[in-house]
């Protein structure tokens, strides 16, 4: 049951593919391998197989095996002097700490080149043509 919960927690199966069998028709022998290292031999299809997706490392390498809610817990932007411009929503709610990095060197960025976002962009793309969206409203 532990098993079925870490699955459903992080929304994937974690399985190890082991070798193929059969000659006229191929399947896949695979096993999933439970945190007590329990082994569970099963088959697959060779498209399954070739349609997923391969982890960087073991599932216990990557703590796929935990399912407590403080492993996706909202994370605290750091006091590292950056002051976002953006009020609300808080950057802890819309982004991730990886998107916070790339967010705060954007705007570094941005701000030691001396020119506003709108001149920046457009030195950038090496054009001086700024567009901006416009929405065409239809009333019924």
């Amino acid at each position: 049951m532990s098993l079925i919960k870490a699955f459903k927690f992080h929304e994937k199966v974690f399985i190890k593919y082991k070798k193929p069998t059969g000659r006229s028709k191929v399947l896949c022998v695979c096993e999933v391998i439970t945190s007590n290292n329990h082994k569970l031999d099963f088959t697959l299809s060779p498209n399954e197989v070739l349609d997923g997706h391969i982890l960087n490392g073991t599932p216990k390498s990557l703590k796929l095996y935990r399912t407590n809610e403080n492993s996706k817990s909202i994370w605290k932007k750091p006091n590292d002097g950056f002051v976002d411009p953006i009020t609300y929503p808080p950057v802890e709610e819309e982004l991730t700490e990886l998107g916070y990095e790339l967010y705060r060197d954007w705007q570094e960025e941005i701000k030691a080149s001396g020119l506003s976002r709108e001149q920046y962009l457009i030195k950038l793309r090496g054009h001086e043509k700024y567009y901006k969206k416009t929405w065409n409203i239809i009333l019924i």
